[in-house]
């Protein structure tokens, strides 16, 4: 019984390892897609680095155009996936060890600090004017 406690004492370790591992703060999200996005570049080309922009303001015609890029902190999909899967394991494991049911608690996920963005300003020939820096973003 003491070598099981020992490997569920190791899982608990490497979950919560894996668990860290996977997290960016929005702020950071922000960051690293802004740094690959430099002016002149197309809207295409944009679209390409970054996807589809989370909101669009567009002027009257002739005007600049905005995309807005909105980043969430957390973690990573494949991180919280393996997670997941790593948890249920090891309450599956408590549970037939003990024989019955427990009272497993837990906090809820939350995110890594508040969301950010990124705005990116297009001329009116779609190309790259400006890059604002990540700023959080308003209540």
């Amino acid at each position: 019984m003491r070598k099981a406690w020992r490997l569920v004492a190791v899982a608990v370790c490497v979950c919560l390892l894996l668990s860290a591992a996977g997290c960016f703060s929005g702020q950071e999200y922000a960051e690293q897609n802004g740094a690959r996005i430099h002016p002149g570049m197309s809207m295409d080309e944009v679209q390409v680095q970054l996807g589809d922009p989370d909101l669009v303001l567009r002027g009257d015609p002739g005007t600049d155009t905005e995309w807005i890029y909105r980043y969430e902190g957390g973690a990573t999909a494949v991180a919280t996936v393996f997670l997941i899967l790593v948890c249920v394991v090891l309450i599956v494991f408590l549970v037939a060890a003990k024989g019955g049911g427990g009272n497993f608690g837990g906090g809820g996920g939350g995110s890594d600090g508040p969301p950010y963005q990124i705005r990116i300003r297009f001329d009116p020939q779609g190309r790259v004017v400006d890059i604002s820096p990540p700023h959080p973003v308003g209540p």
